[in-house]
This record gives C-alpha cells, structure tokens and sequence, in this order.
C-alpha cells in the first residue's frame, strides 16, 4: 500500500475519534508487568472512603475511577475488558453499578431495599451473578448485564457469597454445612457440589481463564492463605504459605500470574505472583488499605490495552504499520488478520469492527 493510501486510512481513523493529524491527543500506552499479562488491574482504596482506581499491571499510574463520597468496592471486568460492575452505596444501600473501563458511562443495574452486591460476570459478557438479601440470608442471584430479569438460584437459608462465573459454571461461598465451603453450580442453579468439604474456613473462589481451576482462600494452615485446586476440588495447594494474611486473588487474563490481597507489610496492599505462587511483587505501596484487585481482559484488536476495540487502536496499529510511531502497548492483538504482519489491512479490520461493519475479527 502506497503512502498517499496510508496516510488516507489514518485520517480516517483520526476523524473517527475527533484527533487532529498530528496525532494529539495521543492514547497513553499501558505496559505489562509480565509477559502475556496484559490490560490494567482494578481495585478499592480506602480514602475514606472506597474509590474504585485502576493501574498499569507493574503497579504505576494509578487513576481514580469513581471519586465519590460513597463507598464502592468489589470491581469485577467484563470478559472483554471495556467495563467495570461494583456495588456501592450511593443510593440508600448497596446496589449493583456498572461503568466503563475508564470511569464514564455509569449505569445503575439495581434498585431494591435489600443490599445487592458482590457482582461477577458471565464468561459471555451477558449476564452477571450477584448477591442480595432479599430473602433474608445472602443469596446467588443472575440477571442481564443491563440489569434486566433478576433470577434467584440459590434457596438454602445459608449465606451463599461471592460468586465467581466461568464456562464451567457458577463457584460460590457457603455455610450451609456449618462452615465456609466452596461450591458449584450450573448456571442456572442447578447441580450444587462442595468441593471442599474441609473444616476450615474455605471462601472467595475466582476461576481460571480456561475453567480448570480455582483459586480460593483457606485458613487451614493456621492463617489465610491462597490456595488452588482443580475444577472438582481434587489436589489442594497452599500457593502463598506466609504467616501474614492473604486474601480475595484473581487470575491474571493469560492465567500465568494472580493478584491478590496482603497485609504481609502492615496494612492491605495488592501483590502479584506467579500461579505457582513463585516471585511475588508489591504492586501497591502506601499506608491505607487497599483491596479486592481484579486483572482486566484484552481480546485481539486491542492494541492499547486500555478496554473495548475502537478507532484509537485503528489508528495506533495504523501509525505503527507505517513506522510512525514506536512499540505498541499490546503488539500481541495488533495482527488480527494473522499473517504476521502489523500493518493497514489489521487497521481498517479494527476500524470496521469498531464502527460496527463487521460482526467479529477474524478468528
């Protein structure tokens, strides 16, 4: 393709997103800390009171997404990592919100007297579980990602808690046994199991990318500690074992590393490690309590990482297939066409997709 036809495309791309042609304002790039770890990761900090921030995935740039007087806690990404469902206050109790991945778009998804909250999203994007009251006890319900037909699936009486949603099925958190055990259920309440069956405190479990195992806090090694365990509770394994607690960890999108909770330096901050529980950093660094970290999704077309597919990773592919600009933040969803090049044709398949021309990117 000749330079006048590439320098066409881009204007294109720039007019698509309102930028001028000498490229500001420029999207910031979002690095990893680890290879195929991509996309930032979400978390509570207590001001007070809880805000929702986001940062870059070595610990940098965090950014204040709620910046409210309210309470928000409990981020959860979507799959394709453009938005953000959390419970928060700010009405007369808790109740799910969603937003997108930058903060804009906010969107109340439920409005009822008991508390709603705790929200985890389906493995498609479409629906999402969450916890309410409305019944007494805490309960797994599920409705529309837009907040539509709210459906009950759990009816014990216990305090069913923290659901976590995967092509496998719906984990979550219970006493009805007497004790904080994990279990799972099909989607659609059905086929309830305990897969843990231990009498410690077993709770939070988060699934795999690919649903063949959870992550789960346990104290049955005399304080919280981050465990795993295989898809049907076989092979346990204590993956932190420090006398420290250690709590609430999520998957990274790749499933090679995991963030999570400790108060290993005092007060809660968020640690990443390796899913073998090898090479833990200190992400967070500060004196107040920090919480509930959850590692953003990136799909192919992303080039910025930075949530959704849009005209801004068009025009980035595009100023990188030309040599006008530097490394991409996220190379590896750059080449949608996969002929292992990065060039106009990835860009115009970006832009046609963002603009709702074409139904998917090529697989």
């Amino acid at each position: 393709m000749d330079r006048r036809a590439v320098l066409w495309l881009l204007a294109l791309a720039f007019a698509a997103v309102g930028l001028f042609a000498d490229g500001s304002p420029r999207a910031q790039p979002v690095e990893a800390a680890f290879p195929g770890a991509n996309g930032r990761i979400v978390f509570m900090r207590w001001m007070p009171p809880f805000d929702i921030f986001t940062m870059s995935a070595e610990g940098t740039r965090a950014v204040n997404l709620t910046n409210h007087p309210a309470n928000e806690s409990t981020p959860a990404f979507s799959p394709d990592g453009s938005r953000i469902a959390f419970m928060s206050d700010r009405g007369a109790n808790l109740d799910v919100y969603v937003m997108n991945a930058d903060g804009s778009g906010l969107l109340r998804l439920t409005d009822h007297p008991s508390h709603d909250y705790q929200p985890a999203w389906s493995s498609d994007g479409t629906r999402i579980a969450f916890v309410a009251g409305r019944h007494g006890a805490p309960e797994i319900y599920v409705m529309n990602a837009d907040g539509s037909d709210e459906t009950r699936l759990t009816t014990n009486g216990a305090n069913e808690i923290h659901p976590t949603w995967s092509s496998a099925g719906i984990a979550f958190q219970s006493d009805r046994d007497g004790q904080d055990e994990i279990y799972v259920m099909s989607a659609d309440g059905s086929g309830q199991v305990n897969l843990t069956g231990h009498p410690a405190t077993d709770s939070h479990p988060a699934w795999s990318p690919d649903g063949s195992r959870l992550l789960f806090i346990s104290d049955r090694d005399s304080n919280s500690d981050v465990y795993v365990m295989n898809a049907d509770g076989s092979a346990p394994a204590n993956l932190t074992n420090d006398p420290s607690s250690d709590e609430t960890a999520e998957w990274s999108p790749g499933g090679a590393h995991i963030v999570f909770t400790s108060d290993r330096d005092g007060d809660r901050e968020v640690f990443v490690m390796d899913a073998s529980g090898a090479t833990v950093v200190q992400l967070t660094h500060n004196d107040i309590d920090e919480c509930c970290p959850d590692w953003q999704p990136v799909v192919k077309g992303n080039a910025n990482c930075q949530g959704g597919i849009d005209a801004i990773d068009a025009a980035l592919v595009l100023q990188f297939g030309a040599s006008l600009i530097g490394p991409l933040p996220c190379p590896e969803y750059a080449d949608v066409n996969g002929d292992g090049r990065v060039d106009a044709l990835d860009a115009a398949l970006i832009l046609q997709f963002a603009a709702g021309l074409l139904d998917s990117l090529p697989p």
